[in-house]
């Protein structure tokens, strides 16, 4: 579980990051794409719920 304060923090860094994130549309979770990792090797996430790329992580209002 990826509490809402830490994706705030995340998203405000000043941190390159050009292949963004995968985020789970099921539990929220997110997981931060590697240099050598693409979003195609990935299905699904851990909790079995869909993958979407996302550019920049925002927190709900």
């Amino acid at each position: 579980m990826v509490l809402f304060k830490k994706i705030n923090e995340i998203s405000k860094a000043k941190v390159k990051n050009n292949k963004g994130y995968l985020v789970c549309d099921d539990c929220g979770g997110y997981y931060k794409l590697k240099a050598e990792e693409s979003p195609s090797d990935f299905v699904a996430c851990e909790c079995g719920g869909k993958l979407k790329h996302k550019k920049k992580l925002k927190t709900p209002d």
